[in-house]
C-alpha cells in the first residue's frame, strides 16, 4: 500500500489513524517525505477531540528531521485550538508566518477559541495586507466572522466598506457573510440591500437571507403557515431538523398543547429533539415533565448532553426533589468532562435550598 492510498484510507475514517503511531521508524510510511501526505488526514480522522495524537504525531515528524513547513503548519493548526498560542509562536520562529494558509488558519482556530483578541494582529501583520497585495476571500469571510461574534457594528461597516473596493462584494461567500454579519448586529436593512445587489443568489445566500428575516419576525400566524407548508411536502430529507425547529417555535409562542402533540408524533427524534422538548418544559416552569422526559431520554441510545444535565438540575430543585437532584448529580460526575464547571452549577442551584 502506498502512501496516497493510506492517506485515502485514514481520511475516510476506515482505518485507525493511531496505528500511524505503531509504524517503525525503517518504514516508508514514517520517512519524512511521506509526512506531508499523511498528517493532514491524520488531522482529519482524529479532529480536535484528539488533538494531542495530531500533535504527537506532528512531534515525531520534527524528531524524523523534518522540518515544518506551511503545508503542515496549516493543517495541524486547524486541529489545536486549545494550545494555538504555542503553534503561532512556532510559525513566527520558524519565518513561517508569511505564509497566507497558516494565516488563514490561525485565524479560523482563533475564532473558533473565542481568542478574538489575538485575531486583528494576526491579520494586521499579513504580509500580503502590508504590501498592498490582494488578500485570500476565506480571510475575509473568516473577518467578518470576528466583527458578528464581537457585535462590532461600526468596524463590519468599514469592512464591506473595503471589500466593495476591492471587487470581494460579489463573492458569494461574501454576499452570505455579508448579510449574516447585518442581520446579527440588528440592521436586517442593510441585509437586504446586500442581497438585493446579488446578481445570482446560490442557495446558501438564500438560506442566509430567509434565515435572517425570520430571526426579526415575531409572527406565529406565519409560522403555522410555514407549519401546513412542511405538511404540503410531504417528508423532506431533512424531516427530524423540521420537526425540532417547529416545537422550538411553538415552544417560544407560548403553545405547549402543540408542542407536546408534535414531539409525540415526530417519526424520529435526535439529541437535539430531546433538548429543545427539555428547554420548552423549563421555560414554563413544568419541572415534573422535564424529569419525566429526562427517564425517556436515559432509555434511548442518546447520551444526555450538558444542555440536559442543567435543564434537569434546575427541574429539581423546582420540583423540590434536591437529594435525587443530588444523586443524579453524583451519578454523573464520571461522565463529566468538565466536573469542576458542573460542580460549580450544582452549588449555585442548590445554594438556597435546606440541602446546604
Amino acid at each position: 500500500m502506498n502512501v496516497l492510498s493510506l492517506k485515502a484510507i485514514v481520511s475516510s475514517g476506515s482505518f485507525p489513524a493511531m496505528v500511524l503511531f505503531s509504524l517503525p521508524d525503517g518504514t516508508g510510511y514514517s520517512l519524512p517525505t511521506c509526512h506531508n501526505t499523511l498528517l493532514p488526514a491524520f488531522a482529519v480522522a482524529t479532529g480536535g477531540a484528539y488533538a494531542c495524537n495530531v500533535i504527537h504525531f506532528f512531534s515525531r515528524m520534527r524528531y524524523l528531521s523534518s522540518d515544518a513547513n506551511g503545508f503542515n503548519l496549516s493543517s495541524i493548526i486547524s486541529s489545536v485550538v486549545n494550545v494555538i498560542e504555542q503553534f503561532h509562536s512556532l510559525t513566527i520562529v520558524s519565518v513561517l508566518n508569511s505564509y497566507v494558509s497558516i494565516n488563514n488558519s490561525l485565524i479560523n482556530s482563533y475564532n473558533e477559541g473565542d481568542f478574538l483578541v489575538e485575531v486583528k494582529p494576526v491579520f494586521d501583520e499579513m504580509f500580503y495586507k502590508r504590501k498592498g497585495f490582494e488578500i485570500d476571500i476565506f480571510m475575509l469571510v473568516n473577518m467578518l466572522t470576528t466583527f458578528m461574534v464581537m457585535k462590532d457594528s461600526t468596524g463590519g461597516a468599514q469592512f464591506h466598506v473595503h471589500m466593495s473596493k476591492n471587487d470581494f462584494a460579489r463573492k458569494s461567500h461574501v454576499d452570505s457573510g455579508l448579510i449574516d454579519m447585518s442581520s446579527k448586529v440588528g440592521w436586517i436593512v442593510d441585509a437586504m440591500k446586500v442581497f438585493k445587489e446579488v446578481d445570482d443568489p446560490n442557495l446558501v445566500v438564500w438560506n442566509t437571507m430567509i434565515s435572517s428575516a425570520c430571526s426579526n419576525l415575531s409572527s406565529p400566524s406565519q409560522g403555522k403557515q410555514m407549519h401546513g407548508l412542511t405538511i404540503k411536502t410531504k417528508s423532506p430529507s431533512n424531516q427530524t431538523f423540521v420537526d425540532n425547529a417547529l416545537v422550538s417555535m411553538y415552544a417560544k409562542c407560548g403553545n405547549l398543547k402543540d408542542v407536546s402533540m408534535l414531539f409525540e408524533m415526530m417519526p424520529q427524534r435526535n439529541m437535539v429533539s430531546f433538548n429543545t422538548m427539555t428547554i420548552a418544559y423549563a421555560q414554563h416552569r413544568l419541572g415534573l415533565e422535564a424529569l419525566e422526559l429526562f427517564k425517556v431520554i436515559l432509555d434511548t441510545e442518546n447520551e444526555p448532553t450538558s444542555i440536559i444535565f442543567i435543564l434537569v438540575l434546575s427541574a429539581y430543585v423546582h420540583t423540590r426533589k434536591v437529594d435525587e437532584g443530588l444523586e443524579y448529580f453524583d451519578s454523573m460526575r464520571q461522565k463529566l468532562t468538565q466536573y469542576a464547571y458542573f460542580f460549580h452549577i450544582t452549588l449555585d442551584f442548590f445554594g438556597g435550598s435546606v440541602a446546604v
